[in-house]
């Protein structure tokens, strides 16, 4: 993860699982995110609502008590 606590804190291990069927479920939730998911360009995100921006300001303050 390349996200804000991840990159601060660093609490992340690795995992490595040998179960196909395991392993299948995995990619196709993979999958459905990247469906669900949209490109984000710079513009695009500068001109965010401001409400967004509260929020998100406020969500990374409580992100260590998470």
């Amino acid at each position: 993860n390349f996200d804000q606590r991840s990159l601060r804190l660093n609490f992340e291990i690795s995992l490595i699982v040998y179960d196909q069927a395991f392993c299948t479920q995995l990619k196709q939730l993979t999958t459905s995110y990247l469906k669900r998911s949209q490109i984000i360009n710079r513009i695009g995100w500068e001109r965010r609502p401001r409400w967004r921006r509260l929020l998100e300001n406020t969500a990374h303050l409580a992100s260590p008590l998470l």
